[in-house]
């Protein structure tokens, strides 16, 4: 089963324009979740007037509920409440890996110095892939055979952001300074 991101976006652009009398310049799907059963996500919505957080819209298909991000409810809030419903009934919820919704393959890029590996970068890149996220990380994407230069072009293309773990290792080689130029270059390019 897959959430309908881009409806439940659409929907709850519309709940804003309908309740709230402001345009979405901006809606990004945060995450979604099962609970007995039903799909149940939050998205962030940003607004046209300067200065306003923007709204969280949680709920489901049928039912559907915005937070004012200034005062009231946040994604970290209906996350806490999920933590606490999954402690008290387990196997209740469950978390769908959910690709990124612009058409990149990845969510983030991780660039690093092998020094930085078990310390560092390890632990983050599996944190994240627990949580959900798709990750460009030499462990998780490389196989025996594969050209370093292409396929570290092909995950810099196709993900979202990049994370860098700057250390002293990182900045006397080179492949890192490599990955950098790339993400720099992505940037500066406005990808």
């Amino acid at each position: 089963m897959s959430f309908q991101q881009d409806d439940f976006l659409e929907k709850s652009k519309k709940l804003v324009q309908e309740q709230q009398s402001k345009e979405v310049t901006h809606a990004t799907f945060i995450e979604g979740f099962y609970v007995y059963g039903e799909k149940v996500a939050v998205a962030h919505l940003e607004v046209e007037s300067s200065g306003n957080p923007g709204f969280w819209a949680i709920g489901s298909g049928s039912f559907l509920k915005l937070y004012d991000a200034n005062t009231s409810g946040s994604s970290t809030a209906f996350t806490n409440y999920i933590g606490e419903l999954v402690q008290t009934i387990p196997g209740a919820v469950t978390r769908e890996r959910l690709l990124p919704t612009d058409g990149n393959q990845y969510h983030a890029f991780i660039s690093h110095s092998y020094e930085d590996k078990d310390a560092i970068v390890r632990p983050l890149a599996n944190g994240l892939k627990d949580l959900g996220f798709t990750i460009w990380y030499d462990e998780f994407t490389l196989k025996v055979g594969d050209s370093l230069r292409r396929s570290i072009d092909k995950g810099l293309a196709s993900s979202r952001f990049g994370i860098v773990v700057l250390s002293p290792a990182f900045f006397a080689k080179n492949w890192p300074q490599y990955e950098l130029n790339g993400l720099v270059a992505r940037e500066m390019e406005g990808r």
